[in-house]
């Protein structure tokens, strides 16, 4: 057992649902959950946004009701702070855009998570994602989980978040698709029916690469196993 918000017990090895925003100056994505209608975060999210290059230490800077353990489902075990704790490390920080980043927090994010349980994308541009709501999906099986897939201009897109699951890989979906596109588009934000937000699919090449590269895959890429839309979507 460990502390929250001022002496409330929670159980680390519970799950919570796992809420991803994006702070457009870094691009860098900062998970959080809700714990009794209250905001935690991810601890090495913020300092790598942060530019905390040893988030262990900074954590430990932190007090303990400040901080914890919390388990993110298929993401393991991660140490997770509340908004008092976020503005310690922000205060610490280094970086130019520390003071967009807490504005950002303030105004936009914490009042939404508390809202609604998530940041909303009704602000975001349409041209930092495709808007595919209008697209039914289908999806694949991959080490016997479900793979999303949606099919746009003739091209399979593959949701990194489903993949990554099937994977049992804890590597973040931005951080997946930065490398993906590192020579060429492999990756692209997509917005599909059902989803609160957008989120990173890959396209057929983006992901035999994942897979190439993933010791826990067990599945060869064969276009016979893909279910078009309409054969499962959720």
């Amino acid at each position: 057992m460990f502390k929250l918000n001022g002496g409330l017990a929670q159980t680390q090895n519970e799950p919570c649902e796992v809420i991803v925003s994006q702070f457009s100056e870094s691009k860098q994505e900062i998970r959080s959950i809700i714990i009794d209608s209250e905001p935690w975060f991810v601890a090495k999210d913020v300092c790598d946004t942060l530019g905390h290059t040893n988030p262990s230490v900074a954590i430990k800077m932190l007090d303990d009701d400040e901080r914890g353990k919390k388990s993110l489902g298929r993401q393991g075990m991660a140490w997770v702070v509340n908004e008092s704790g976020l503005y310690a490390l922000i205060l610490r920080s280094n970086k130019p855009y520390a003071r967009q980043f807490r504005k950002w927090i303030t105004s936009e994010v914490l009042p939404s998570l508390r809202k609604r349980g998530h940041y909303s994308v009704n602000k975001a541009k349409n041209d930092d994602y495709v808007d595919a709501r209008n697209v039914p999906y289908g999806w694949t099986e991959m080490n016997g989980f479900r793979v999303r897939t949606v099919t746009i201009d003739g091209q399979d897109w593959f949701s990194i978040n489903d993949i990554n699951r099937a994977l049992h890989s804890a590597t973040g979906s931005y951080q997946l698709a930065r490398k993906l596109n590192a020579v060429e588009t492999l990756a692209a934000k997509i917005f599909i029916f059902g989803n609160t937000y957008p989120a990173w699919f890959a396209n057929k090449k983006g992901l035999s690469l994942i897979l190439s590269g993933s010791r826990k895959n067990t599945t060869q890429l064969d276009e016979s196993q893909l279910c078009l839309p309409f054969g499962g979507g959720e």
